[in-house]
């Protein structure tokens, strides 16, 4: 079973709402995976956080997250890139 949660978490990771949803190690966060030091996904009135989140689960893998760019919010988009798992395996 796979599932994807993102969005704006409104809280920065190691937060105590962020920590809850990750869980024991059940769901993965797919930034701290793939990323390389910080970054910024909220950019208004001049505060700069990463609030904005790409957790998953199940039989899939974050191989790549990268920030994109748009103007018309305040928010920076995490592009992510997903592997299906065992989608194209044969079983004899």
């Amino acid at each position: 079973f796979r599932s994807i949660v993102a969005g704006d978490f409104n809280d920065i990771q190691g937060s105590y709402a962020l920590r809850t949803i990750l869980g024991d190690g059940d769901m993965h966060d797919a930034y701290a995976e793939n990323a390389f030091g910080p970054t910024i996904t909220y950019h208004g009135n001049r505060f700069y956080f990463r609030i904005d989140h790409v957790l998953y689960r199940g039989d899939m893998e974050a191989v790549d997250i990268e920030r994109g760019d748009t103007p018309s919010s305040d928010h920076y988009p995490l592009l992510t890139t997903f592997v299906m798992n065992g989608e194209n395996e044969t079983s004899e």
